[in-house]
């Protein structure tokens, strides 16, 4: 149940079913069995995606040394916590600590389950996600396109975690300049993502983003704009889903982590051209007002849902 509301974007009612869950196993078995270890490993990468680094990082140490203990220092399961504390580290902008984790945590898979294994897929697309940020994109492709080729083979080519190597792939290949190969990939992405979650998921406005990128860089800003405004709107709309029942803390984080499209929409409507007639003009009046609309709808969303928390703390406060 737990991986059905994750997968859905659900992540305040996965976290609930997971808590829950963890609690259950860890006063039947102790905190030391291995399903106990495996659920915070999971609680892990669930605090990741709203941005609790802090309690992300605390299960996935717990975790560890369980691990360790029960399957030794090279086995797959160590490689799960590494990798996951890799993440943390790439998150927190520490690049050395996570390239030496996620180093780790392929040798292990590798040595444990095979070169061919697709859980070999993820820490890989990982380390090559680091490998970008550090300019090193040389090294970085080859290490996407392994995982496409892993994930491809063994889940096939629509599943979602094809869409996952497509997108790293196709944002390595705009940053080098290969924007209609980048394109293509975006667009692939897009139509998985959206036939396996729908299209309102939060992975959907991430991709819509980088699709908005690469159309103004060809000279589409037209289609990039229309592009922005939606990665912004299903981002927005996925934040005030999972908002809702996360701490305050919790829910600025995930509000500075979500995908939004609107520092594209406002580059390209900042962007001057010149004017050709009153349809140019009503053109431009239009763009101007989409993006100040969704500026003005981001900026209140957050500040809307702080205001009613507080409102809600106050009336309890209150003795009559």
């Amino acid at each position: 149940m737990f991986r059905a509301q994750y997968c859905a974007g659900n992540y305040t009612e996965a976290r609930r079913v997971l808590e829950r869950a963890l609690a259950i196993k860890e006063k039947a078995s102790g905190p030391e069995h291995a399903s106990v270890a495996s659920d915070r490993v999971n609680l892990g990468q669930l605090l990741l995606e709203i941005g609790d680094l802090t309690e992300a990082k605390r299960n996935y140490e717990l975790a560890l040394p369980v691990f360790e203990k029960l399957y030794g220092p090279e086995s797959a399961q160590v490689a799960d916590s590494v990798s996951g504390l890799a993440r943390v580290a790439a998150s927190s902008g520490d690049l050395a600590t996570a390239r030496a984790l996620q180093e780790r945590a392929v040798k292990n898979y590798e040595k444990a389950l095979g070169p061919d294994h697709p859980e070999l897929g993820m820490p890989l697309i990982n380390l090559a996600i680091t490998l970008t940020k550090t300019g090193e994109h040389a090294q970085a492709q080859p290490l996407y396109e392994r995982a496409l080729r892993l994930w491809e083979q063994s889940r096939g080519s629509e599943s979602s975690f094809v869409a996952v190597a497509l997108f790293q792939l196709a944002g390595l290949l705009q940053e080098t300049g290969e924007l209609p190969k980048a394109r293509q990939l975006y667009e692939r992405a897009l139509a998985i993502q959206e036939k396996t979650y729908g299209s309102n998921h939060s992975t959907v406005a991430g991709t819509l983003r980088g699709l908005a990128q690469v159309r103004a860089m060809t000279g589409e800003p037209t289609d990039a704009f229309a592009l922005a405004l939606r990665a912004e709107e299903v981002g927005r709309d996925h934040w005030q889903l999972v908002a809702a029942t996360l701490s305050e803390r919790e829910a600025l984080a995930y509000a500075r982590e979500r995908a939004s499209g609107l520092d594209v929409a406002l580059t390209l409507a900042a962007q001057k051209t010149p004017q050709a007639g009153p349809q140019k003009d009503a053109t431009s009046r239009e763009t101007t007002r989409d993006m100040w609309s969704a500026v003005v709808r981001s900026r209140a969303l957050v500040l809307d849902e702080m205001a009613a928390r507080h409102r809600t703390v106050s009336a309890s406060a209150d003795p009559r």
